[in-house]
Order: C-alpha cells, then sequence, then structure tokens
C-alpha cells in the first residue's frame, strides 16, 4: 500500500511541475499529427505512381488511355457521350455529313512549346481526305455521310512522336525488343506517374 501512496505522490507532482511542458508537447503532437501530410507535401519532392499495364505495345500503338494522358483530341467526350470542344473551338458539317469543318482554339501550345496549328494535328482515316485552307482550320471530306464524325476525332493526335498537348508530358520511354517497356509522365506540378508493361 505504501508502494502505491508513493508512486501516486510521484506522478502527481510530476504532472503538477511539468504540466506545461506535458501540455505543450500534447497540443505540439496533435498539430503535427493532423498538419503532417500538408507539411510533407511542401517540404517533400512531388508524388510518383506506379501504374502496371498487361500487354505488349509498340510505341506508335499505345493503349487508349495511356494516350488519353498525354494527349488530347479535337473534341472530347462527356459523360453522356456528347462531342465537346477541345482542340478545336467548334464544328460545322456541310454536303449532309461528308464534310467537317474544324476550327481550333486559339493559344493552345504543344509540350515542346510550338503552337498547336492545323497542319501539326495528325489523323489518318480510311477514305477521309483532309485539307488545311489556314493554320486554325482543318477541313474533313468523307465519301459518305457520317454524323456522329465529331466522335472519331475525339482520340488524342500527337504533333509528332508522344508529344501531345494533355495534362501529363512524356518524360521518358524506355524500349526493350521493340516494345515499351516502361513510360515515364510528369504533369505541371511536378508529379510522376510510372507506367510499366
Amino acid at each position: 500500500m505504501r508502494k502505491i501512496r508513493f508512486y501516486a505522490v510521484l506522478t502527481v507532482t510530476f504532472l503538477s511541475r511539468f504540466k506545461f511542458v506535458i501540455a505543450g508537447a500534447f497540443v505540439v503532437g496533435i498539430v503535427l499529427f493532423l498538419g503532417g501530410k500538408y507539411i510533407s507535401s511542401k517540404f517533400s519532392s512531388a508524388h510518383t505512381s506506379y501504374i502496371g499495364l498487361v500487354g505488349r505495345y509498340h510505341i506508335d500503338e499505345l493503349p487508349p488511355e495511356v494516350l488519353s494522358m498525354i494527349g488530347e483530341g479535337l473534341t472530347k467526350i462527356d459523360d453522356t457521350g456528347m462531342p465537346k470542344p477541345s482542340l478545336a473551338k467548334s464544328w460545322e458539317s456541310k454536303e449532309q455529313g461528308k464534310t467537317w469543318v474544324f476550327k481550333l482554339a486559339e493559344g493552345r501550345t504543344w509540350h515542346d512549346g510550338t503552337p498547336v496549328t492545323a497542319s501539326s494535328i495528325h489523323y489518318s482515316f480510311d477514305a477521309v481526305s483532309v485539307e488545311y485552307p489556314d493554320s486554325n482550320t482543318i477541313v474533313f471530306k468523307l465519301q459518305s455521310a457520317y454524323a456522329p464524325f465529331p466522335l472519331v476525332v475525339s482520340h488524342a493526335t500527337f504533333s509528332h512522336g508522344l508529344i501531345g498537348t494533355g495534362e501529363w508530358r512524356a518524360d521518358n520511354i524506355s524500349v526493350k525488343s521493340s516494345y515499351v517497356d516502361q513510360l515515364d509522365l510528369v504533369n505541371v506540378s511536378g508529379e510522376k506517374r510510372i507506367i510499366r508493361f
């Protein structure tokens, strides 16, 4: 019983003598715990995500979900399945859907800093001829009318190689036996995505 009383008095004395130090340490601990993620994001390097994809792909046949991170199309498809402006600010059909004219949005640039012009956008379709009347206009002439053509040009396009206009820029490409082994992507905030095939 004496031992219990001794330890109780010792504990009360210790707590009364160092109560401000203990309270301060408790408050600092709570602040660091709650604000740790914010503080670490400010002082640590950018976040890196690793993504694994099954399959073997050449550079010119990467999956659409990867290409859409790097590049944009003339249009994009919204949640309802309808085309919306992307690289093109507007479009119209002529000749009852056999000719499609797309006007590009101003001020867009490729990842290498060069401006997006009509002639720098490359789409290749069977039975479709492409004309560039000026630097902001692309005309697609189809052999037969095709009403959903704006959905077709929602696929990502590139000026050359994997130089696109999307949120992510191709930073490094590792190729083994003519197949892409790893693709490193980076965005403007310095975050990285490493895609391994």
